[in-house]
Order: structure tokens, then C-alpha cells, then sequence
């Protein structure tokens, strides 16, 4: 990524202050080497979407999980919905093909009723009362203003939500920064929100490898 002899405006979105503090020291690593660089933080979806809007950025890094910043957020929990509308459908395909192989109506009332109960719980993983991944929309539209978006968070600590996620971001070429693991009991540990890896995410910003 070059921007002449100007400073790179890079946006950052993450709600967490030790991750958004490690983000900072990462990013002050480089300009301490040399890196022309100029940060702007958001915490939510709403402060985000307002500085994509009033500025122009070179790239993003951005959280998945985080609050939406909005008393009512429920038509952006529906925009959410039809981003995972191609998980929901491919998990339906498959799921339906074993349907063509029920030999009784019985069996195949089984199959619909499991991806009812899919449909469900994949949407209350991810957009269930808690954090949503708000961090497809940011990547949304920084597809759609063609800034280079990755997306750094640590999906080990979410579990399942993560999955109908990564699914999702395939279409925008977004590529997904999973979190530093320590040692064996590091990652077994679900519950424990490990270190995101900043390094790996700023170079992959900075310097994308070519993919097919």
C-alpha cells in the first residue's frame, strides 16, 4: 500500500481499550521505523460507519464482534441477516442433499426441521442479543468504496459464531486475522480472549500478498 509521500490514513475499529492500546503500540513500532502513518480509533459500528463517511481512508482494520454504537439497531441486525443469507443457503444445500435420500416422507420433514433449527441457530449465533459481527458491514463497505479491509480478532474465543462469518467476508476477498496462540493450554481455553495479532494484521494491510 503507497500513498506518494503522504501519511497513510488508516482506520482501526475495536471496543476492547488493551486491544485498541496493543493496536497502538504495533502501530508506533512502525512509525518509529520510518512508516508515514495516521491512525483514527472507532469502538462501534456507528462511529465507524460516520468516519468512513466524512473521510477517505487507505485501509481499515477492523474487529468482527462489537456494539453497534445505536439504541435501536435492529434494521442493521437485518442487513447482518442477508449478509449470511450464503451460509444459510449452503449449509441448505447440503443438508438437502441427504433429503433426496430419505426414503420417507418422515425422513424428509427431519431434514427440514434441521435446517429450521440451522437457520435459527446460525442467525442466533451471530446476531443474537449480544455482540453482532458488525465488522461485515465495515468490510462491506469498504468493499464497496474499494478500501483494503482485514478483519484481526480473536474467532478461537467466539466459538461457532465465527464460521457463518468467515463464509460471509469470502465474496469481498477479506482476509480474516486469527489470534496469537501461546502454548496447548492457551488454545483450549474458549473462554479466554488471547492476544490479537496486530502485526500480522498491519502487514497484511500494508503489504497484501498477491492471492488468487
Amino acid at each position: 500500500m503507497k500513498n506518494g509521500n503522504k501519511k497513510l490514513e488508516i482506520l482501526i475499529v475495536d471496543d476492547d481499550e488493551k486491544h485498541l492500546a496493543d493496536a497502538q503500540a504495533e502501530i508506533n513500532k512502525r512509525i518509529i521505523s520510518g512508516a508515514a502513518i495516521n491512525v483514527t480509533y472507532a469502538k462501534n459500528y456507528s462511529e465507524s460507519s460516520t468516519q468512513m463517511s466524512e473521510r477517505r481512508f487507505d485501509g481499515i482494520i477492523s474487529d468482527i464482534f462489537f456494539p453497534s454504537g445505536v439504541e435501536d439497531d435492529e434494521f442493521l441486525r437485518e442487513q447482518l441477516y442477508i449478509l449470511l443469507q450464503e451460509h444459510i443457503e449452503s449449509q441448505a444445500e447440503f443438508h438437502g442433499y441427504f433429503a433426496c435420500f430419505a426414503d420417507t416422507e418422515e425422513k424428509r420433514e427431519e431434514q427440514v426441521v434441521l435446517l429450521r433449527k440451522l437457520r435459527d441457530s446460525t442467525i442466533e449465533w451471530v446476531c443474537g442479543r449480544s455482540l453482532a459481527p458488525y465488522g461485515l458491514l465495515v468490510a462491506q463497505i469498504a468493499h464497496e468504496t474499494k478500501i483494503p479491509v482485514v478483519l484481526c480478532t480473536s474467532g478461537h474465543h467466539h466459538g461457532s459464531k465465527i464460521a457463518p462469518v468467515a463464509e460471509a467476508v469470502k465474496k469481498y476477498r477479506v482476509y480474516v486475522i486469527d489470534r496469537i496462540i501461546n502454548d496447548e493450554k492457551d488454545y483450549l481455553n474458549f473462554e479466554k480472549e488471547s492476544e490479537k495479532n496486530w502485526t500480522k494484521a498491519i502487514e497484511e494491510l500494508l503489504n497484501p500478498p498477491l492471492r488468487l
